[in-house]
């Protein structure tokens, strides 16, 4: 239900997860026994599903480990930390083995600092406006440094890619071994990175999907005509779980995918449009976004090109939709890159 006014601060494309927790992906059995939450409002659980998913895409994409990097603190004293109610995941085999380009001792010590407040005593009362401008901070400057992470191309000693042959391995250990390039795949790669611009204190939803162009793109076709922010948290929250990049959804069944997207609603239309925006991230040689004819992809209309320009390429536009706008007004006032 709805929530007050936060909640119509961002009816349109925000969310509020929880505090991170830097040990709940390191993958207790979903039957283990849950601990209790009822501590963490909706808006920190929430945000806490963003933190933790970003973490396990860190992992997949070999950049750091989370059981290496859980097994690094080993507490004096037992403590209860919150964990997010157990949701389907579908790990990717692409990188078992692979050593990890990225140690995590920065999200690592992030981490750890979530989970001291987390565990903030029952009795101590905080004003919610308070927690939340707590959270809201604590957030930007986990998307920062995971941002940072997940675009650096090549090693963890600064070296990139040299051949064509070892583009074409990031491509693949970043979306999946159905990408598809003819010639250049330094060109394929670079076309799909990102340029975010800085965490705004309005924390829209697609903020947490910025560093990933198809991610970004797929998370507008999910939000789109969807009322309730909650829903649309917890159901594209639950799609990148099943699905974390775009090879592994087009080995979905179109039932799998009515499971995952059923609360959105419109299902043929939405999933004519998530194949249409997969098979063009896949398989266009130097991939952009646009509303013109050879440009146009199904299902991205003017939001999903104006999110894409906003979010994926830090531009500064004059969007329709007010919560663009408003982001667009934040990212003028506060040194964002105009156009």
């Amino acid at each position: 239900g709805e929530k007050g006014n936060i909640e119509e601060k961002r009816e349109i494309d925000t969310t509020k997860p929880g505090k991170a927790e830097a040990k709940a992906p390191t993958a207790k059995p979903a039957d283990a026994g849950q601990e209790d939450t009822s501590g963490l409002s909706e808006y920190e659980l929430q945000r806490l599903a963003h933190i933790k998913r970003n973490q396990e895409f860190m992992a997949r994409l070999g950049i750091f480990s989370l059981v290496d990097s859980g097994s690094k603190k080993a507490p004096k004293k037992k403590k209860k930390t919150p964990k997010l109610p157990a949701e389907p995941t579908r790990r990717s085999s692409r990188l078992v083995g692979e050593k990890p380009q990225y140690t995590g001792e920065t999200i690592d010590r992030f981490g750890e600092e979530l989970d001291r407040k987390a565990n903030r005593p029952s009795n101590e009362r905080v004003p919610r406006w308070m927690t939340n401008e707590e959270v809201l901070a604590d957030s930007k400057k986990w998307l920062e440094e995971s941002r940072a992470a997940l675009l650096n191309v090549g090693t963890a000693e600064g070296a990139k890619p040299a051949t064509n042959d070892e583009w074409k391995k990031e491509a693949v250990r970043r979306w999946g071994d159905k990408v598809r390039c003819t010639s250049d795949w330094k060109k394929y790669v670079e076309s799909r990175l990102p340029n975010p611009p800085p965490p705004s204190a309005l924390d829209l939803l697609q903020e947490y999907y910025a560093h990933d162009m198809w991610q970004l793109l797929v998370c507008c076709v999910l939000m789109s005509r969807v009322s309730s922010w909650n829903t649309k948290h917890n159901t594209i929250s639950k799609f990148f779980e099943v699905y974390p990049v775009p090879s592994d959804f087009l080995d979905a069944k179109p039932a799998e995918v009515l499971d995952v997207i059923r609360p959105l609603g419109l299902f043929p239309g939405r999933m004519k449009s998530l194949v249409a925006v997969t098979q063009r991230f896949l398989e266009m040689e130097e991939f952009d976004v646009g509303l013109s004819k050879e440009l146009k992809i199904y299902g991205i209309g003017e939001f999903g090109f104006h999110s894409f320009q906003l979010f994926c390429l830090g531009k500064i536009i004059s969007p329709k939709d007010r919560a663009l706008a408003a982001f667009a007004n934040w990212q003028r006032k506060n040194g964002g890159k105009g156009t």
